[in-house]
């Protein structure tokens, strides 16, 4: 409530009405569309009480990610069909299709954006359902629905790998390392060959990933100190040291945090209003040369805690962060309490993976109305089945976990 309540304050007291309510151009994600998503959590919530119903939502949901996968994986070989003649008809209204052979697309060959607009969504959205898959592979009874989920796995992992994006594979790994710390309590722990092999990977993965971003943001500098030598620069804070060292760091996420950040006293209690934040991003800043595309247009913070702390403001990033570190917190006592079995516990254990690698991913990448509905839907099922999963304790029914 409070949450939500601070996501109408905020807009009606933004001095951009039109954007507050609407959103942003190319991001869309005003009060309205905010709200719309405690919604879906709510509904998905109040209104799935059965497997039934459980496996009706994420069946579609996993249908139409095949859909986007086999489109992705075909950008992944170079042939994306919307670069195709038929694909530009196919995406264009008809009042300009007299220009689709002059369409540009920005991506490079190889790159999977599937029908997500960027790289970047599709990884977060790769984080969201990766991990839920590989745990039904691992919990599921059945030999077919084994294979079923197996294959749904390596075909996730794949798209993610063609995504290019690092933020994704530690979004997973974590996952991967919370369920470590479930499965301890648990005989579980017959994969532990398993579990401790894929810890080691994500050590040596994020060590290699850190080493290569700074040794690429000292190249980007050093080239940059050789283009500006002749910039006489004024005494420098901290920030803008860092900027000028390692602002290419992340792909230049670490410029636009530090900027961001320096926003943040100013919407302590209130924000400035939903999708906001590109008009009072400094994006004639001086010290854009060092960011990765100095000419480009800033309009996101490419970390949704930020996006909610400068939009919607202080008091309502909180509300959310308790929202999700209370439940996080829940479900982790619930399935370490819980016998390993059954279906609910299959569920639980892979929603929760899922929308925690979300949240990771979220450190990284915003909120987008191409993904953030299903976060919200996906979060609502955990509700849902920790709901289920606690009736079932608390009856000491092992049977009704199967229900």
């Amino acid at each position: 409530m409070i949450y939500a309540m601070m996501i109408v304050f905020s807009t009606l007291f933004s001095a951009h009405h039109p954007i507050a309510f609407s959103g942003f151009f190319e991001r869309y994600e005003g009060m309205w569309v905010l709200l719309s998503y405690l919604i879906l959590m709510l509904g998905a919530y109040l209104f799935i009480s059965t497997l039934k119903q459980l496996w009706l939502i994420l069946g579609v949901w996993l249908a139409a990610l095949c859909i986007i996968s086999i489109i992705g994986l075909f950008q992944f070989i170079g042939v994306d069909i919307f670069q195709t003649t038929a694909g530009r008809f196919l995406i264009l209204p008809s009042q300009y299709q007299s220009i689709a052979n002059s369409l540009d697309f920005n991506f490079p060959k190889y790159w999977i954006y599937a029908t997500l607009y960027n790289p970047n969504n599709v990884a977060s959205m790769m984080a969201l359902a990766l991990p839920m898959t590989a745990v039904c592979f691992f919990l599921s009874q059945s030999k077919i629905r084994r294979i079923g989920f197996g294959v749904l796995t390596g075909l996730f992992a794949l798209v993610l790998a063609g995504t290019h994006a690092r933020g994704g594979w530690i979004a997973v790994i974590c996952a991967a390392l919370l369920l470590f710390g479930v499965f301890m309590r648990h005989d579980l722990l017959r994969y532990w060959k398993w579990l401790s092999a894929l810890s080691l990977v994500a050590v040596i993965a994020f060590a290699v990933l850190i080493f290569w971003g700074v040794q690429r943001a000292n190249t980007v500098t050093l080239d940059q100190h050789h283009a500006d030598y002749s910039i006489q620069v004024a005494p420098e804070h901290l920030s803008e040291r860092l900027i000028r060292h390692y602002g290419t760091l992340g792909s230049g996420r670490l410029y636009i945090w530090i900027r961001s950040l320096q926003m943040a006293r100013e919407t302590v209690l209130l924000g400035r209003g939903p999708d906001t934040f590109a008009l009072y991003f400094p994006n004639q800043d001086s010290y854009k040369r060092f960011f990765n595309q100095p000419e480009a247009f800033v309009d996101k913070p490419h970390n949704l805690y930020i996006q909610t702390w400068l939009n919607l403001g202080g008091l309502a990033t909180c509300a959310f962060l308790a929202m999700i570190i209370l439940h996080a917190v829940r479900t982790f006592q619930l399935l370490t309490k819980a016998q390993p079995s059954g279906e609910f516990y299959m569920l639980s254990s892979g929603l929760y993976a899922g929308w925690f690698a979300y949240l990771v991913a979220a450190m990284f990448y915003d909120s987008v109305v191409s993904v953030a509905p299903a976060f919200w839907i996906i979060f609502g099922l955990s509700l849902a089945v920790n709901h289920q999963l606690d009736s079932a304790i608390k009856s000491e029914n092992p049977a009704a976990l199967s229900i």
